[in-house]
């Protein structure tokens, strides 16, 4: 990680990557929304860079970038055009630097720190006593959410549903649509997540499947139940159906009967196993690291006086001005 400052906008460069490969997160801290300045450098289309803006603390916004240099050799010249443009746009937005410290709320900010993820203003006395975080950094360990019981049952009820659905329509319109199949997987992973089944993609989907494949099969008995009674003129009970059915069908038999019906189940599936990796991915706390007070002072230096920076840009003074137009800190 690494800080500095662009024509009066602190930012933040952390890498990304722990292998040879390198991307980076350029992050600048401002005052407003950064939505429309995203687009606007995302519509420059520069190789190996993407924009987006982000929510801030007192409705201000971070502006981020993400740079891919294609060689450590353009890395260089990459941070230099993404630097500057940064800079450009924010000054046509008219966004700038939050002036109030996020520890006390007043303006006069007289040191650049890192708080709250970004590097940004802030005051020297407050970063001496109303830090209220732990000396050293921390970092909460990773907790799965969610219960496999309640996962269970959300997961059948969803099967349970999909089945209805199946067989209304099938009883209204005297016709069984095996495509409808497809809905029962998926409404069996939407109440699995609604139930706050645990977030564990095998889990979630085994889960799944199963309560699809026994809806099907029950399903498979209903059809069943009601051909027999209309083949022998009154109602057979299910009783005894359901041991004619398993006697007169063998496994390859069943499973060729319902060949269409699994297929569309399958395909349900697929497309529920996405949303349910998903969640199974959300439902993990992400391991971040709380920096500790002892980090954060370590990052403070003074901000320089007004137009410094931009000294460079002015007619030569007597004696000419010495410093860069960024500030770095390691």
């Amino acid at each position: 990680m690494a800080f500095g400052a662009q024509n009066g906008c602190p930012f933040t460069v952390e890498k990304l990557d722990s292998g040879d490969s390198s991307q980076f997160a350029v992050r600048f801290a401002v005052n407003g929304s950064c939505k429309a300045a995203a687009k606007n450098l995302n519509a420059q289309k520069t190789t190996g860079l993407r924009w987006h803006g982000e929510g801030d603390i007192n409705e201000g916004g971070v502006l981020v970038a993400i740079f891919s240099p294609s060689t450590d050799f353009y890395a260089r010249a990459g941070f230099h055009t993404l630097l500057g443009a940064a800079a450009a746009e924010l000054a046509a937005q008219g966004l700038a630097a939050p002036t109030a410290c996020p520890l006390c709320g007043l303006p006069g900010c007289d040191s650049y720190a890192y708080l709250d993820g970004e590097w940004r203003g802030a005051h020297k006395a407050c970063l001496d006593t109303r830090l209220e975080v732990p000396e050293m950094d921390f970092t909460p360990p990773r907790k799965t959410r969610g219960h496999l019981a309640t996962g269970m049952l959300g997961a059948l009820a969803g099967a349970f549903i999909g089945g209805v659905l199946i067989w209304t329509i099938a009883m209204s319109s005297g016709s069984i649509s095996w495509a409808l199949y497809a809905f029962v997987p998926i409404l069996s992973g939407l109440m699995y997540r609604t139930c706050r089944g645990k977030a564990n993609a095998n889990l979630a989907g085994l889960c799944v499947l199963l309560a699809s494949l026994l809806v099907t099969l029950a399903l498979e008995q209903v059809w069943y139940q009601v051909v027999l009674s209309a083949e022998v003129g009154r109602n057979v009970p299910f009783v005894l159906s359901v041991p004619t059915y398993f006697r007169t069908h063998s496994f390859f038999s069943a499973i060729k009967e319902m060949l269409t019906c699994l297929l569309a189940l399958l395909a349900g599936f697929v497309a529920v196993s996405i949303f349910l990796r998903r969640y199974a991915g959300e439902g993990l706390n992400p391991v971040e690291t709380i920096r500790g007070s002892r980090f954060i002072r370590r990052t403070a230096v003074p901000i320089r006086p007004d137009g410094a920076e931009n000294a460079a840009d002015d007619p030569p003074q007597d004696p000419p001005p010495s410093e860069p137009t960024e500030e770095t800190q390691p």
